[in-house]
């Protein structure tokens, strides 16, 4: 009877960790591909802004709107790299990680560039919004985007 309750054990807890370690992949799946689809989103709507403020395209009836998704999309960045969600699957470096701090300000940098093109009321401040934006965009990436 022993040797049955202690196969029973043994087979219910190797089926317990078995069952943990898949949904820790599928949860670093999950986060991993929140956060592409946020960074996506957010790239959709630079380059959008983007056309329009350069004048690319007549549709300035849109530029708040734009505009308003990067200020609220900015707002989400802080949180999309949890620990865990490293490795296969994403361009993120591992020095996000590895440097909390310097990663943290950067992310820093972008919450208040993005802050400052969502609340921009015209074109003319979105165009001076959008190089600090930009400048944010590029300091993360070249560091901790491969």
């Amino acid at each position: 009877m022993k040797r049955i309750l202690r196969k029973s054990v043994v087979t219910s807890l190797s089926i317990v960790t078995i069952g943990m370690l898949s949904f820790g992949a599928f949860a670093n799946e999950a986060d991993v591909q929140y956060r592409k689809a946020t960074m996506s989103a957010l790239g959709g709507h630079v380059r959008a802004l983007g056309a329009v403020v350069q004048g690319k395209v007549s549709h300035d009836e849109d530029l708040i709107l734009h505009a308003r998704a990067i200020g609220d999309l900015g707002k989400i960045v802080p949180h999309i790299f949890p620990k865990g969600s490293e490795g296969d699957g994403t361009k993120a470096k591992s020095a996000i990680w590895e440097n909390p701090d310097e990663f943290q300000k950067a992310v820093d940098g972008f919450v208040s560039a993005s802050g400052k093109i969502g609340s921009a009321a015209d074109k003319s401040a979105v165009a001076a919004a959008l190089g600090e934006l930009a400048n944010s965009c590029k300091t993360c990436h070249s560091t901790f985007k491969d």
